[in-house]
């Protein structure tokens, strides 16, 4: 019975399945335009589509029975709002309406009135799903229901109910139909709408990256790299063409070797520079030169990603291309400077050096006359007159050193030499060079040594006191009333403190709270920072170079420290080192390697007071000098040690006259017109047998470390800097000469003893009695111990350096050793390590030295 029914009415419901078929591809087609309408126009356009389609839909109706037909144009009309907002349903329901009244017929206006309804039906449904979208199951739900207003309008209107009969039979039919009618179409449309929709958002992607791509500065670059080493550029962005000047993207991708023209550096070209970025056999990042067609060559910077393999093996990677001609220039620009720079700072290093010698060189003249005018008779006012030219002497000293001390702390060639420091000492030795003028100005000088602060500690003892004896002067300067007080503490946990504080506290005028920082710059003074607003006076003080607190400070951080100052104007400062605190050994430690001069020792001995030393007396001893001041100061320096002195003007005359005449020792002024003393001295060690070995000690004024090298590797054996210290200059030339060869004349056999004044006191008492009124007797007594015990240490690392053949450990040990016994009184040992500090590793010269060492041992436990 069903199928008798319904099998007539198959091919009119499959045509008009096909008409909405239809409307879904002319929608898709419609969307695939890209026309840029306005919503009224595409609501219009869709209106039209779907309003075409259903009148082809009602010219083939599905007949149930005479006058009683159906079609998909209730679909149609249903799903326009939801595929084409409220406008589309306008233009399909009107058209669909007005095409029905038109047909007439008996049904006519119910039809008409049931698409009105389906009108109303489909813009609800839209205003329902605008913002959520048309889900699946409300294609079914408006299936079953699109046929619905027609059937009961007919049936109310005109009573075609026959019974139910027909209802009945094709009530089910309608039902089906619409669902499938619906579904297909709402289907399709749907998923028309969501690609074109992906396309949509896709092509504006695209367009957005081609924007970014085009507006790099630069270009961006898609390579791809087959298996084989082929290489293909997939894309290319617009900015190529400004890299290039002019190759279109287009030539590039479709001829890649168009790049490889133009590019060449240190024999490599682009693409293959490229290829090995990508594979990871060169930095991902790098740059050459790029000529381009526009005649204007560009520093290309190009920095590839890590590549994206495929499935069939290939290599894809991103390279950006980035113009960095302006970089680069600037990077030429930097190197360019920055090498100009280094020759400035090599021109100021010879300034210094050549400055050092030009000052220092006239000051030991003046230095050496005025101790040799001291030793004369002079009555009181001569005297006077004397002691103020030494003192404005020893000033412009003292401004020399700390621009050289600066000079080298900035260029980083500053040496800093650890050895035990016996801190009681060291403070102890400060306060006494400034108790007479704090006395003067009846200034409390003191000490305050806190609980915890070791005996000994690890540290440069000649840059520790610089610093110390800045800050005390300072205070006792700045200050005119009150007190000065050194104050030592030792900071940190456990038995062994970790930072040791060295604090200066005076109450002198202060310094304002915006100039602290200042204070630590060169040229700086706290005078012109302390905002004191009292009116200046005949006591006010000295103003000085602005130096002391600026070398201070880079002093304290190249030992590892820090320098820092509280202070209140009117109130006071306190000036604070503070140092990492290890405990002193007997072995010395070097911060940087690098030649140190020899330590001078305390020596009160002035030109003028020099006597005769039996280890000199005939020796002869040639002076080569061309300043005549100072040849005529070392001439009768030498001789009232005992030498019988020879002059030579300059380094030619002086190697003249070595050749002619034998020497014990020769003193060779560095810096010399003709011909210098390095020059002078290699002609010397040129020479055959014992005249090319003639001792040479080199007398300069040049106070850059670095030269030190130079000179002895010109086979100088000593160093002795102006302006000189007499004691350091007899104590050195002890070292040379005491070689066991008699005064100049037949050479005989004889062994070496290790460079020591046998004639000489193993301890000398005077300084055994300095460091015993300064610490007193109990303090003393265990120094000494700990100096016997540090020196038998050191001395086996002297034996050991000697057997292993290190000439490093070797100096470096021997110089511990002499500066550790120059500082007990041990000159005879101090002597004989400085003899051998500047010979090669002797295994037998070191046995000799155990010698001494056991004598200053026997001495300690003696005493």
């Amino acid at each position: 019975m069903f199928m008798q029914h319904w099998s007539p009415l198959l091919l009119p419901l499959t045509q008009n399945l096909g008409v909405i078929a239809l409307a879904a591809l002319a929608f898709g087609a419609f969307g695939q335009s890209r026309l840029q309408l306005s919503r009224l126009t595409r609501g219009i356009v869709v209106g039209l589509i779907f309003a075409g389609s259903a009148l082809i839909s009602m010219a083939i109706p599905v007949e149930i029975a005479p006058n009683i037909a159906f079609d998909g144009r209730a679909v149609l009309v249903l799903l326009s709002a939801p595929f084409g907002g409220p406008v589309a349903t306008l233009v399909v329901g009107a058209t669909t309406v007005t095409s029905r009244l038109l047909q007439g017929g008996p049904i006519a206006i119910p039809t008409a009135l049931s698409l009105v309804v389906v009108s109303l039906m489909s813009m609800g449904w839209w205003a329902l799903r605008r913002k959520t979208g048309i889900r699946m199951i409300d294609l079914f739900v408006a299936g079953a229901v699109v046929g619905v207003p027609a059937m009961v309008l007919i049936a109310a209107m005109h009573g075609l109910i026959h019974d139910g009969l027909l209802l009945r039979q094709f009530g089910p039919l309608l039902v089906l139909s619409g669902i499938v009618a619906t579904v297909v179409l709402g289907g399709l449309l749907t998923v028309e709408r969501r690609r074109l929709t992906a396309e949509r958002a896709l092509t504006s992607e695209r367009r957005r990256f081609q924007a970014i791509a085009d507006n790099v500065p630069g270009a961006i670059l898609q390579i791809r790299l087959d298996p084989d080493g082929d290489i293909a550029v997939l894309y290319a962005g617009a900015g190529i063409r400004n890299l290039t000047g002019g190759l279109s993207p287009e030539l590039i991708r479709s001829d890649p070797r168009r790049l490889d023209e133009m590019a060449l550096r240190d024999g490599q070209r682009l693409l293959p520079a490229i290829k090995a970025a990508i594979r990871g056999e060169t930095p991902p990042g790098f740059g050459l030169p790029l000529p381009g067609r526009d005649g204007v060559t560009r520093w290309v910077l190009l920095y590839a990603t890590t590549p994206r393999p495929s499935a069939d093996g290939r290599l894809i990677a991103d390279v950006l291309a980035i113009d960095g001609t302006g970089l680069h220039r600037i990077e030429e620009d930097l190197r360019t400077a920055r090498a100009s720079a280094e020759r400035a700072n090599a021109a100021k290093s010879m300034f210094l050096a050549n400055m050092s010698h030009e000052l220092r060189t006239p000051m030991t003249g003046v230095l050496g006359m005025l101790d040799l005018l001291a030793g004369t008779d002079l009555d009181g006012r001569q005297r006077r007159w004397m002691t103020a030219m030494r003192r404005s002497a020893e000033g412009l000293m003292t401004l020399l050193n700390d621009i050289l001390d600066l000079s080298k702390v900035e260029a980083g060639r500053l040496v800093l030499h650890e050895e035990p420091v016996a801190i009681g000492r060291l403070l102890d030795d400060v306060v006494g060079l400034f108790e007479g003028r704090a006395s003067q100005k009846g200034i409390n000088l003191s000490i305050r040594r806190g609980p915890g602060v070791p005996e000994t500690v690890l540290a440069d003892p000649m840059r520790l006191r610089q610093v110390l004896m800045n800050l005390v002067g300072n205070a006792i300067k700045f200050t005119e009333n009150g007190f000065v007080e050194i104050r030592v503490d030792g900071k940190g946990e456990g038995d062994h403190p970790s930072f040791l504080s060295i604090a200066v506290a005076d109450t002198g005028i202060g310094i304002a709270a915006d100039a602290l920082d200042a204070i630590f710059q060169p040229f700086v003074q706290a005078a012109d920072r302390s905002g004191a607003t009292t009116a200046p006076s005949d006591s006010a003080p000295t103003p000085g170079t602005g130096l002391g607190l600026a070398i201070s400070r880079r002093l304290t951080a190249a030992m590892g420290g820090e320098l820092t100052v509280d202070s209140l104007p009117g109130v006071g400062s306190v000036f604070t080192i503070t140092l990492p605190c290890r405990a002193g050994s007997g072995d010395a430690a070097t911060r940087k390697a690098g030649s140190r001069p020899p330590s001078r020792p305390k020596d009160s001995e002035t030109a003028g007071t020099l006597v005769a030393v039996p280890a000199f007396k005939g020796r002869r001893l040639l002076i080569a000098e061309d300043n005549p001041v100072n040849r005529e100061l070392l001439t009768e320096a030498l001789r009232r040690m005992g030498f019988d002195v020879a002059v030579a003007e300059d380094g030619v005359a002086a190697v003249e006259m070595s050749a002619k005449a034998a020497f014990d020792t020769i003193v060779m002024d560095m810096q010399m017109p003709r011909m210098d003393g390095v020059t002078a001295t290699r002609r010397i060690r040129a020479r055959p047998g014992r005249d090319g070995k003639v001792p040479i000690l080199a007398l300069s004024a040049d106070a850059m470390p670095e030269n030190r090298s130079r000179y002895l590797d010109a086979g100088i054996d000593a160093f002795v800097a102006k302006p000189v210290n007499w004691g350091e200059l007899r104590d050195t030339l002890t070292g040379l000469l005491d070689d066991g060869r008699p005064p100049s004349g037949p050479v005989t056999e004889s062994e070496p003893s290790g460079g020591a004044d046998r004639t000489a006191p193993v301890l000398d008492p005077v300084r055994r009695d300095e460091i015993e009124k300064a610490l007193g007797t109990e303090r003393t007594r265990a120094l000494y111990g700990m100096f016997a015990e540090s020196a038998v240490n050191t001395h086996e690392q002297i034996a050991a350096a000697a057997t292993a053949g290190d000439a490093d450990a070797w100096r470096s040990a021997l110089h511990a050793l002499k500066g550790l016994a120059a500082n007990y009184g041990y000159h005879r040992l101090a002597a004989a390590c400085a003899s051998l500090e500047v010979g090669a590793p002797d295994t037998t010269a070191a046995s000799r030295l155990e010698a001494e060492v056991t004598a200053a041992r026997e001495t300690v436990a003696a005493g």
